[in-house]
């Protein structure tokens, strides 16, 4: 899966490209917020496909010594915006065959405090924190756990929290439907599972502003908040 990484002054920021478009600026729809009063609002959008491409709102960018708003951001290269974010695009190495084995063997809660452990005998600290985090909520779900979970999420990427968040499948109608992201088979790419009833790929969503932006079938990060009909059929990208 293709990555998007924001530095500035030696502080990186990174998000998974899973939706068709992102917004990188300091408000509005932006699916990156970055605090910086010489960038708009909706300064920067890319365009996810083979080839990564950009289109500025805010001014020129700068790739490779060229002054340009619109273009293709290859993977390695380096755009610069506002002067001094640098804005790039990685490939991230998909999951091993070892560890999709173990994911498999996560059935009980038993089963994933094990795995927290070795999580953090394995020096995966903030990782082994959510599996703990989302075992407790999955087991007595209220404020208190739901609260300890948001904690945990802060603090582990969405790609590693896919790998065992256990929420329901939004957006299918069909009748056999599993009905749960644990219930699909784990993937080498951690936010993308295939359906073997249907076919169909279901993502893992990290915001509702994601999701939106999605096609159903898909579920959502447990520790979100959420609002009744909030992903009606209606809101949904179709």
């Amino acid at each position: 899966m293709k990555r998007v990484i924001v530095a500035n002054n030696g502080v990186e920021h990174a998000i998974d490209f899973v939706a068709p478009w992102l917004w990188l600026g300091r408000g509005g729809r932006c699916d990156l917020l970055l605090d910086d009063e010489r960038l708009l609002r909706e300064h920067l959008q890319l365009g996810r496909g083979e080839v990564v491409t950009f289109r500025a709102r805010g001014g020129l960018c700068t790739l490779e010594g060229e002054e340009l708003r619109t273009g293709t951001l290859p993977a390695g290269a380096v755009l610069v915006i506002a002067e001094t974010w640098q804005v790039r695009i990685e490939e991230r190495e998909p999951l091993d065959e070892a560890r999709i084995a173990r994911l498999g063997t996560l059935e009980t809660d038993t089963a994933r405090q094990v795995f927290a452990d070795e999580l953090e005998g394995a020096g995966e600290v903030d990782f082994a924190d959510y599996v703990r985090a989302e075992a407790a909520f999955h087991e007595q779900p209220n404020e208190v756990t739901r609260q300890t979970l948001r904690a945990a999420t802060s603090l582990v990427p969405a790609w590693q929290r896919a790998q065992v968040a256990r929420a329901a499948i939004e957006g299918c109608a069909r009748e056999q439907c599993p009905g749960a992201w644990s219930a699909l088979p784990v993937s080498s790419e951690p936010r993308w599972r295939s359906c073997q009833r249907c076919g169909q790929t279901v993502t893992f969503c990290d915001s509702l502003r994601e999701a939106r932006a999605l096609e159903a079938p898909l579920v959502l990060e447990p520790a979100r908040p959420r609002r009744p009909d909030d992903l009606a059929p209606s809101v949904l990208r179709s």
